[in-house]
């Protein structure tokens, strides 16, 4: 498995072997919402792959990892190996301005891995020393109580508990954690963008359709902000654009799965009225390990996968060998 090293709200760490299974066979891919890349990292690599989101701190961070594996794992030690309260609100206030696109990466990854829920908004703090019996456990919570002030504990530190499963160190949230040098290799022959997800789409639907004629060689992928969530990824992704891409994936003359979830009933309906092959799955998604709650999603395809095959290919050109350029 390619660990990708941040990770993403509604992500796919759960899903991507269930995804793998309904991939059907293509030699050109695009997808359109990259997010942390779980299921895009660990599919099998194709002909063409362009990995696009319109977050440019995903895309950078990426960048950074293929390009500057060494300087970033380099960079992210001293004070951005720490676990720090401080540091992690003086980058959210700017207070520190990234130097370069490496140091801008760092303090993405810094944010996302102490960040509850990894949604970058609150800080979640440490976590504590390992402990399965009740005396210990009450042990440790007298120890760590009065360390954290009350009014700010409630509001920031979510994250903290004693019944963890890794002792207390600087490392606990990963940050010291190097990158994955599966990672490296896998993005090494992909095309990465920084579009909205329309531009995207037009791209590929230009080189291939239009200039190429090609149909089933193709596959799309969209993993867009499930309905109700939109808030969390500011202006990158709007309630209305749900009905763009609802038009957009209808239309699309190449294969084409969709993961939804959510308040997504408008877009099981506008699928099912187009014939599309709809999976529901249930997916465990918790950021509390004592109270773990299940979330029901959709994987909607425009194919029956039970007729399509899948197909691995190592070489990878770059689009604008497609384009006529």
């Amino acid at each position: 498995m390619i660990k990708p090293g941040i990770k993403q709200i509604g992500g796919n760490f759960r899903t991507r072997k269930l995804l793998d299974n309904y991939t059907p066979k293509h030699e050109f891919f695009l997808s359109m919402f990259l997010g942390a890349g779980w299921y895009e990292l660990n599919k099998p690599r194709c002909q063409y792959e362009l990995f696009n989101d319109k977050n440019s701190d995903i895309i950078n961070y990426f960048e950074v990892m293929t390009f500057h594996p060494k300087e970033f794992d380099e960079k992210k030690k001293g004070l951005f190996g720490l676990v720090s309260q401080q540091v992690y609100n003086d980058i959210v206030d700017s207070k520190l301005e990234p130097k370069d696109d490496i140091e801008r990466a760092v303090f993405f990854y810094y944010i996302n891995k102490l960040s509850f829920g990894s949604e970058g908004n609150s800080y979640r703090g440490v976590t504590l020393p390992t402990s399965c019996k009740k005396d210990s456990v009450a042990k440790v919570k007298a120890h760590y109580r009065g360390i954290i002030p009350r009014g700010v504990r409630k509001k920031s530190y979510k994250g903290i508990n004693p019944k963890v499963s890794r002792p207390y160190t600087n490392n606990d949230c990963g940050l010291l954690t190097p990158i994955d040098p599966g990672a490296i290799r896998r993005l090494r022959y992909v095309n990465i963008t920084n579009y909205d997800f329309r531009k995207a789409y037009k791209l590929f639907f230009r080189a291939f359709f239009k200039r190429k004629g090609l149909t089933q060689e193709c596959f799309v992928y969209a993993d867009p902000p499930f309905p109700g969530t939109e808030i969390y990824y500011g202006n990158d992704f709007l309630p209305d654009d749900h009905y763009d891409l609802i038009e957009m994936v209808q239309e699309t003359p190449f294969n084409c799965m969709l993961s939804i979830g959510g308040k997504c009933g408008f877009y099981i309906d506008s699928l099912k009225e187009a014939w599309w092959k709809i999976k529901e799955i249930e997916v465990q998604y918790s950021t509390n390990a004592q109270n773990p709650h299940k979330s029901r999603e959709y994987i909607c395809m425009n194919y029956d996968i039970k007729k399509l095959s899948k197909m691995v290919m190592d070489n990878q050109p770059s689009i604008m060998d497609y384009m006529g350029a």
